[in-house]
């Protein structure tokens, strides 16, 4: 596991807890338009939150949930982490 550098920038929606309301979301996507997608990373749990992340150019760890990894989320993401305290204490 890789320790990812020069973050700026921490995304995540698991669960939908941080993107609920609509100021969080607003206030998100203004911190994310003064910053290049390169200098955040985003936690995701789902094969279509990770294919987002990726899509846009977002370094991407995948904290699954529901689903395991399968091949294409190992290919994609930048690491895969079983838990929230893995990726604080290792990745971040």
């Amino acid at each position: 596991m890789n320790k990812i550098e020069n973050v700026k920038a921490i995304i995540f929606d698991m669960d939908g807890v941080l993107l609920d309301s609509e100021t969080v979301c607003d206030r998100t996507w203004d911190f994310l338009l003064c910053h290049a997608p390169a200098d955040c990373v985003a936690i995701e749990d789902s094969y279509n939150g990770v294919r987002s992340a990726v899509a846009a150019g977002i370094r991407t760890i995948m904290v699954p949930d529901k689903l395991a990894p399968n091949d294409e989320m190992k290919k994609i993401a930048t690491e895969i982490c079983s838990n929230l305290k893995v990726v604080t204490e290792n990745c971040l």
